[in-house]
């Protein structure tokens, strides 16, 4: 993480216009867009070719005018992960003349553990557990909308280096509150019994973190960090992890800061008619996807907020940022 410099600033701050999730095939046009600019990027470094092997993925379903958490995966032509040491983001904007370089960072490391069952032949049930890793540059700051693009400078284990590139449609505003925002004063679902719990929360035992909804926790001007997770339909496969891993977090700051678990999905409909319906609250915090963990501030503003895979470190230090 970096220290005493403050984000990687590639402009003034705005505000912050929803863009859907890039699918693989409209990624692999962006990626070529972002090649061809990437020749005339001031900061590729001149050893590194671009790579033929290694591809990058974008993870996050909006990057915006203001501060943003860029999140990319790097995977390798049989699917694994390639062994980074070192991992270096340029930024750059596209919409004028010759590429404009704005910003430089390193990007660390994120990783998850997902647990997926498998049923063998004989009717056993053994767990497989995959670890599933994403690269980060925190508060990276878009001046404005358009085409930007992004040089992924990779040193491999072996010494070797890569480069790869995305395009970046930047938008004005997103989707989702944007850092800085004030959140919804959401009527979440809560329980009092044990049936209540199991029919708003598909977490397996059914967590505790339904205690209070997103405007009562407000109304006591105590920070709260609000997990959107589905364990039992998420889309992303990551729901039940990310979950899991708030779960480990909060007994340690459970004194300070509210806790809030709310499923994306509406679950009568999920678990009635197999149909994946987004529910109210999340209607109102404009998810795009699953999962999400927004931290907000005793004001009740977005202090940080995460899409996908997420490190405990990296929610850890946002929730001491807030924490009374």
């Amino acid at each position: 993480m970096r220290s005493g410099r403050g984000p990687p600033a590639v402009g003034r701050p705005g505000r912050s216009e929803e863009r859907p999730l890039v699918s693989r095939r409209r990624f692999i046009g962006l990626s070529a867009l972002g090649a061809a600019a990437a020749a005339c990027a001031p900061h590729s470094p001149a050893p590194s070719q671009p790579s033929k092997d290694v591809t990058a993925f974008q993870t996050v379903s909006e990057l915006t005018v203001g501060p943003n958490r860029f999140a990319f995966a790097l995977v390798n032509p049989d699917g694994t992960e390639p062994e980074a040491r070192a991992v270096l983001v340029d930024f750059y904007y596209l919409a004028v003349g010759s590429p404009q370089s704005k910003a430089r960072a390193p990007a660390t490391r994120q990783s998850i553990t997902v647990e997926t069952p498998h049923r063998h032949p004989d009717g056993t049930l053994h767990t497989h557990a995959e670890v599933r890793s994403i690269y980060v540059v925190a508060g990276v700051v878009f001046d404005r909308p358009g085409p930007w693009g992004a040089d992924i400078n990779i040193r491999l284990a072996d010494g070797s280096a890569r480069r790869l590139s995305l395009a970046l449609p930047v938008t004005a505003r997103g989707a989702t509150p944007a850092v800085g925002a004030p959140v919804p004063l959401s009527r979440s679902p809560t329980a009092g019994s044990p049936d209540e719990l199991a029919a708003i929360c598909s977490h397996e035992p059914p967590d505790d973190m339904h205690r209070v909804s997103v405007a009562d926790a407000l109304a006591s001007r105590r920070p709260l960090v609000v997990v959107f997770a589905t364990p039992a339909f998420c889309r992303s496969r990551v729901c039940g992890p990310v979950l899991d891993l708030v779960l480990q977090i909060e007994p340690q700051y459970r004194d300070r800061v509210e806790f809030v678990h709310i499923e994306p999905y509406n679950l009568k409909l999920a678990r009635e008619q197999g149909r994946l319906e987004l529910g109210p609250t999340a209607r109102e915090w404009g998810l795009p996807s699953e999962p999400w963990v927004f931290v907000v501030d005793s004001a009740g503003r977005v202090a940080a907020k995460f899409e996908g895979i997420l490190g405990s470190d990296e929610l850890a230090a946002a929730i001491r940022r807030v924490a009374n």
